[in-house]
């Protein structure tokens, strides 16, 4: 995609589009998924969705754990481990500090 920040802008706030500006280029791509992934995890969680402006809703650009305030409510959203070159997010109502683990069944 080359233009990922552009896209990128439309979905971040100010501060996560600041940090993806000063990335290096190759980080860009995926700092963009680890962010747009957090953000559907966490939207998706409150039951709103993309109706909510994601340009309001602070989640981060890189992985790991972080924790949101939105509707009065707090929520932990985390990037998860899933394979290669796939990008995923959970986002679960609490404040959680034990990990996040994601299991296959076939």
């Amino acid at each position: 995609m080359s233009d990922i920040l552009d896209v990128a802008f439309g979905v971040a706030t100010a501060r996560e589009a600041e940090r993806l500006k000063q990335l290096p280029a190759d980080q860009i791509h995926s700092a963009f998924f680890e962010l747009w992934t957090r953000k559907e995890a966490l939207l998706k969680a409150v039951g709103r969705g993309f109706l909510v402006d994601p340009r309001l809703v602070e989640v981060g650009i890189v992985p790991g754990r972080s924790y949101v305030n939105l509707d009065a409510r707090i929520w932990t959203v985390e990037s998860l481990s899933v394979g290669a070159d796939v990008t995923a997010a959970a986002a679960i109502e609490g404040e959680f500090d034990k990990a996040f683990v994601v299991r296959s069944f076939e």
